[in-house]
């Protein structure tokens, strides 16, 4: 029996790169729908081979019974009943609506085909989407401006400094920041496997931060970091858990803005766009270590507030469904407090913010009004009146792409002597 298993340890690795490579390969070549399909079908495909793998483990058995049991429960309570399909449909919406704005920009501005980017003409006609799309066709201009300068082998330096990016009003800063970090994410985690050797793992990671850091303006740059756990777990997540080892060694600060990246995909996902059938939020207890727990719930709050605050009732029903457990963490609020500082700098005039932070829930249940005072309202009287204006006058906006005590910093801003 023993001889066996090495050989059986042996077989299942290969499986499991073949599964990979293959699965990498033809993901490549779908549309974004098929892929959303593929990804649920994938998942199973490699639970399977883990079943195999686990067979023995009472634990695993049980932890994939309980799992099971709480997808399906989730499913029941998001279609069941009338009215919460409603909001499960209107959900998926906006889903779809963030994640084919940030991914087909270059059709809803009409993006020229060759660089450079008048990027001024092109921030107006974002803008010119309306407040709500505003936000993400930023990113998506952010994205395909920074993808385009790689595509050309240019040298990178200073890429949202000098001109013509130098001109970008202050409003736009975090969003194509992020953009960007999401295009050197794409290009330089194209070269990593699971089977990767650690040096080039750190090779590529100190690429990623040396771009982040040349070519952000100072105070911006952790919006570019975020993007990393972002690329990472949507097109490449056999490979988080390498990059978080070797982040840990390489350099620590970046750690939680990788998770929080990590966490805001999750919303994004394709396998969880569709809400009901699979539950973001049950992955962050699979979360290694308590700094990716804190940053993947912060991260997945902010992307959910950001996308969902057109509808308020979207966050009364997941406060409904799990409260309990969000309450129990700083780590929701800050994703709130969050979202709304990102979207008062981005669009100040967006009456969809002031709406969501005036809601109060129609249900008369105490606890959750309760749970909405402690996790929405406090969060965005926060924002509103005292994180935002600190943090812009201070050029630190890119502090709220990572889990922290935003009132500790904001304290320790005021503390000390203003930017120049």
């Amino acid at each position: 029996m023993n001889a066996w298993l090495p050989s059986a340890e042996l077989a299942l690795g290969s499986v499991r790169f073949a599964l990979y490579t293959g699965s990498r390969i033809f993901a490549d070549r779908l549309s974004d729908w098929a892929l959303a399909a593929f990804q649920v079908g994938d998942r199973l495909q490699r639970g399977s081979v883990d079943l195999v793998t686990h067979a023995g483990s009472a634990t695993y058995l049980t932890d994939a019974v309980l799992e099971i049991a709480g997808a399906a429960s989730d499913g029941v309570r998001n279609y069941l009943p009338a009215d919460n399909r409603a909001l499960t449909v209107a959900e998926l919406n906006n889903n779809f609506d963030v994640f084919n704005l940030v991914r087909h920009v270059n059709r809803r501005l009409d993006l020229t085909d060759s660089p450079p980017l008048p990027l001024l003409e092109f921030v107006e006609r974002a803008y010119r989407l309306g407040p709500f799309a505003a936000l993400w066709a930023i990113e998506g201009l952010g994205h395909d401006y920074a993808a385009r300068a790689v595509a050309t082998g240019q040298q990178l330096p200073r890429l949202l400094i000098d001109p013509p990016a130098s001109g970008l009003p202050e409003s736009t800063l975090t969003m194509m920041h992020a953009g960007m970090g999401l295009a050197f994410a794409e290009h330089l985690l194209s070269d990593l496997t699971p089977y990767s050797e650690a040096v080039q793992i750190r090779s590529v990671l100190s690429r990623y931060i040396e771009l982040c850091d040349e070519n952000s303006r100072p105070g911006y740059e952790g919006a570019a970091y975020e993007s990393l756990g972002l690329c990472a777990r949507v097109w490449h997540p056999e490979v988080v858990a390498l990059i978080d080892r070797e982040l840990r060694l390489l350099n620590p600060p970046v750690l939680a803005y990788f998770w929080h990246g990590v966490g805001r995909a999750l919303n994004f996902l394709p396998q969880y766009i569709v809400p009901g059938i699979l539950s973001p939020w049950r992955e962050i207890v699979r979360g290694p270590h308590e700094l990716a727990r804190l940053n993947l719930t912060a991260g997945l709050a902010w992307a959910f507030t950001l996308v969902n605050m057109r509808q308020p009732r979207l966050m009364e029903n997941l406060l409904r469904r799990r409260g309990d457990s969000l309450v129990a963490s700083e780590a929701f609020s800050n994703g709130v407090s969050s979202a709304v500082v990102m979207r008062l700098d981005t669009t100040p005039d967006d009456p969809y913010l002031k709406a969501f932070c005036e809601y109060r829930p129609a249900s008369s249940g105490r606890q959750l009004v309760k749970q909405w005072d402690a996790l929405v309202t406090q969060p965005c009287r926060h924002a509103l009146t005292r994180f935002h204006g600190i943090l812009r006058k201070r050029r630190r906006l890119g502090e709220i792409f990572r889990y922290q005590e935003l009132a500790d910093l904001v304290d320790r801003l005021e503390r000390t002597s203003p930017a120049t």
